[in-house]
């Protein structure tokens, strides 16, 4: 009798393992699903989830799982915002956050901010410019399951010159002196530097500033990196498989940027015929954060910044209408901080002011954002895909504001929110 106890407790483990399995599956039952590339909002919605993944859409299989019903909802993939900035806020007294804070308070504040942008529909962000890497502990720390939170692709310190987009000056040089580390370099040599000290660190992609932005006192048209600093700054990332967003609002800073190659150009407010032909010969994303404009009155901005802010507004929308209407490709983003965190969702309705229908406007935060990013298992509900899936009451391709109230989020299978 003796030599039958391993096969009856091979035997048990197997039915237990079969148990496991079987436990793992989940059931979406909602009105209808969207599926981002044809276009078709397909009714019902039957979605199996297996774990991490999406298993089947509305099969016919007879399967035992734990049934959520979500009557009245449309199910679409989870969201993805290329452009934020969680460890910061943009309020009042935001530029003194680098000498008053620890990178702790950074990475602490970040979590808040990374719940709320999670619970708004986005599972996945680019995370574009934070202080001592904060920003990177924090992806750490979502990754490990410590704090909830949207997956992140971080890249760490901003690169440009001294007295460039991302030097905020005007403190006592020993408390805040610049140097490659934390992204000011002058030079090929210290660029290619800044670029393996953001790597060695952690970093997903690397972002550079050419030009000057409204949160800074640079010039929207000053050269904030040269032509060969550029150049060099691209091939080194390029050269550790990270993609490279280029913060720059003037042509002249847009133009440099895509014949350098970068993948993305962020904001590009005061393009120009010449730059958006460019960008469409070159296949270079754009994110445009139009809705930013909306929320610099309140953010705090020192005078030379409240003044070009105020320039800006006049040409944006002209620039981005035209960019959109010559076939620029385009990826969501909000810049939040600007926008505050949790509200992304207005982006949305600026890019259907500009004239996107709200298909267009969604594919921006799903299939069109998942190849900027370079991710082939999310944007879309697609069997095999990750299992990032939220949903909103009734038709978003009728009432594109009901992506403001997403009531239910799932991301890599895991429920964190709904109704």
């Amino acid at each position: 009798m003796k030599p039958r106890k391993p096969f009856l407790v091979l035997g048990m483990l197997c039915l237990m393992a079969s148990f496991v399995v079987q436990a793992q599956l989940t059931a979406l039952n909602a009105d209808a699903w969207l599926d981002v590339n044809s276009g078709d909002l397909i009714k019902p919605a039957r979605i199996l989830i297996d774990g991490s993944s999406i298993r089947s859409i509305n099969a016919q299989e007879i399967v035992d799982a734990i049934e959520i019903d979500l009557p009245g909802y449309t199910l679409l993939p989870g969201l993805i915002d290329s452009h934020t900035h969680l460890t910061r806020d943009i309020t009042p007294g935001w530029r003194e956050q680098p000498v008053r804070e620890s990178e702790a308070d950074w990475a602490l504040r970040g979590a808040r901010n990374a719940l709320l942008t999670l619970k708004a529909g986005f599972t996945t962000v680019r995370d574009l410019g934070s202080f001592r890497f904060a920003d990177i502990s924090l992806m750490n720390a979502i990754n490990k399951g410590f704090v909830p939170g949207p997956d992140m692709i971080t890249c760490g310190h901003i690169i440009c010159r001294t007295g460039g987009h991302c030097d905020f000056g005007g403190y006592v040089r020993e408390i805040l002196t610049p140097q490659p580390e934390f992204g000011m370099a002058d030079g090929r040599e210290e660029i290619i530097k800044a670029v393996r000290h953001q790597v060695r660190r952690g970093a997903k992609v690397i972002k550079v500033a050419v030009g000057g932005g409204a949160t800074s006192e640079a010039a929207f048209k000053s050269p904030d990196i040269s032509d060969e600093e550029l150049e060099a700054l691209v091939t080194e990332a390029h050269r550790h498989n990270l993609k490279v967003a280029a913060h720059a609002h003037a042509a002249s800073s847009v133009i440099a940027a895509v014949k350098a190659g970068v993948d993305s150009v962020e904001h590009g407010f005061l393009l120009t015929p010449e730059a958006i032909e460019l960008m469409v010969e070159r296949n270079t994303w754009l994110v445009p954060t139009i809705a930013l404009l909306k929320f610099l009155p309140s953010a705090g901005l020192s005078r030379t910044g409240e003044r070009k802010a105020a320039a800006l507004a006049p040409y944006a929308r002209i620039s981005l209408t035209e960019a959109i209407n010559a076939g620029v490709r385009v990826a969501f983003g909000t810049d939040a901080a600007v926008v505050p965190h949790g509200h992304n969702a207005v982006e949305f309705d600026e890019l259907v002011e500009l004239g996107m229908s709200n298909l267009d406007a969604i594919r921006t935060a799903t299939v069109n954002a998942a190849e900027l990013l370079g991710l082939p298992d999310r944007g879309q509900i697609t069997p095999g895909y990750r299992a990032d899936i939220i949903a909103v009451k009734g038709n978003p391709l009728e009432d594109i504001s009901q992506l403001h109230s997403v009531e239910f989020v799932m991301k890599a299978g895991d429920i964190y929110s709904q109704p």
